[in-house]
């Protein structure tokens, strides 16, 4: 699922969820794939978007999951440059 909603022309806003899920394996391994007792993961992405001009972009990202909440989550900054 991917989800997109434009602000303006020049920011948007992204949110990109991702069910995580283990298929095979050991049962061990299919308990156990994210954590005690952890068969499956909920996981998180929401992007903030700004189009400096037509080849260039800033890009905040923030990703969290069930275990690990927004604040303690990754976040990092991107800047494209198209040439």
């Amino acid at each position: 699922m991917y989800a997109k909603i434009a602000i303006t022309d020049k920011v948007w806003l992204n949110y990109n969820p991702f069910w995580l899920t283990t298929l095979s394996g050991s049962n061990i391994y299919k308990d156990h794939a994210y954590g005690a007792d952890n068969s499956n993961l909920l996981t998180h992405e929401f992007i903030v978007s700004y189009q400096i001009n037509p080849r260039m972009n800033v890009r905040l990202f923030a990703n969290w999951n069930d275990e690990i909440n927004f604040k303690d989550g990754d976040h990092r900054l991107e800047v494209n440059y198209q040439l």
